[in-house]
């Protein structure tokens, strides 16, 4: 039968490039895209003119490191499958046919060519290899556990367009060695899946896995988080008092320290207007994964926010997985 014997989370985004392009990226892309959706973009935060180049260095080298052992265990794990928890941005989904949760159960997929630029390397049309039958085995299982989960054939123009799963596959593996498994979970078009409800569906993946012969030695990836306020976040339904570019860190912190405790579990007591209120989320793919890990308490855990890279930034790694109570 399946095993997970590994897990990892990582933010993505800024996180994958250059901190000296922040700065021009958070001109050109974000605060642009907000004003073209909006009209208008407010003042920049006034903790970017705090952050200066060497302390960001300093602390990005934590979270580098971070990626790098990452790199080295997915490698050195030799899973079977990568299955690989993220969240779609009107890129393969839109709000004309948008499922709360969905599995890939297509043999193969394409991840699109990349041009070089802001500080990331430009890449070739890749290829990766799927995993059919693990993926039909958790739509079965979730449907006989109460989860509706939407099930992928194919994308439209048979490209994997979400960055949510394409940056960290072109970061962490961009020779397409592993065999990966996409896993969607809809963030930030509310209404969206609960916490606990996210718990839940990670405690159905864990079974699935666990029932499935197929599925071999398992890595479990959470992408995304933690917190942050980008051009694409559910404006419309905020009604807080932050703006883009915000990051909550005291509520980044106390998820994290739960997180390094093992205590995963209580993550699924959150609300969704926690989440939103506080930019986290994105932080649902990691709940999914939480709920697989039980009360297994990561080997490392790195965290840092950055106003300039408008995103608290998380690294880290799961080695032993403990029995689910």
């Amino acid at each position: 039968m399946g095993r997970i014997v590994g897990a990892m989370l990582s933010s993505h985004a800024y996180a994958f490039v250059d901190p000296a392009t922040w700065d021009t990226r958070r001109a050109t892309r974000t605060r642009r895209n907000y004003a073209a959706k909006f009209g208008s973009v407010p003042p920049e935060r006034p903790e970017v003119a705090a952050e200066t180049d060497a302390d960001n260095e300093r602390r990005f080298d934590v979270i580098r490191s971070g990626f790098a052992e990452v790199r080295r265990r997915l490698t050195e794990t030799a899973a079977d499958t990568l299955v690989i928890i993220g969240n779609d941005q009107d890129e393969n989904f839109t709000p004309a046919a948008l499922p709360q949760f969905a599995v890939y159960t297509g043999a193969d997929f394409t991840i699109a060519s990349r041009t070089a630029g802001e500080g990331a390397a430009a890449s070739a049309p890749t290829t990766y290899r799927a995993a059919p039958k693990l993926g039909r085995a958790i739509v079965e299982i979730a449907l006989e556990s109460g989860f509706d989960p939407a099930m992928i054939e194919r994308f439209h123009g048979d490209a994997l367009e979400s960055h949510a799963h394409r940056e960290p596959l072109q970061f962490y593996d961009p020779g397409a060695t592993q065999t990966v498994l996409p896993v969607f979970v809809n963030a930030i078009h509310p209404p969206a899946p609960s916490p606990a409800r996210c718990y839940a569906f990670g405690r159905m993946l864990r079974g699935a896995i666990e029932r499935t012969p197929e599925a071999g030695r398992v890595v479990l990836f959470a992408s995304g988080g933690l917190s942050h306020f980008p051009a694409d976040f559910p404006w419309r339904e905020y009604t807080g008092p932050l703006t883009i570019g915000a990051v909550c860190a005291d509520f980044d912190r106390r998820i994290v320290a739960e997180m390094r405790r093992g205590n995963g579990a209580s993550l699924a007591a959150l609300t969704s207007a926690e989440l939103m209120a506080n930019g986290d989320d994105e932080l649902r793919q990691t709940i999914v994964m939480l709920g697989a890990l039980g009360t297994a308490a990561p080997a490392f855990l790195h965290y840092e926010p950055f106003y300039r890279a408008i995103m608290g930034i998380a690294v880290g790694c799961w080695d032993a997985v403990p029995a689910l109570t």
